[in-house]
């Protein structure tokens, strides 16, 4: 498994495979739930943050800030 930038695991999720970055996953087995920026706050659906203001838009490969 790999774990890399910005994922928030609670500690009730079994985790079985790699998660991707910025990912927010929970249950068992673990399946992903949403989206975090990074600074830890849960992204909108709009991938934006109500906490540090950052915006996120989908890339090829994971997200870039706007």
């Amino acid at each position: 498994m790999s774990f890399a930038n910005n994922k928030k695991l609670p500690s009730v999720a079994v985790v079985t495979k790699n998660v991707s970055d910025h990912a927010l996953v929970a249950g068992n087995p673990a399946t992903q739930i949403g989206w975090v920026c990074a600074c830890g706050e849960k992204l909108a659906d709009d991938l934006s943050c109500s906490y540090c203001n950052k915006a996120y838009r989908k890339a090829k490969f994971g997200f870039t800030v706007c």
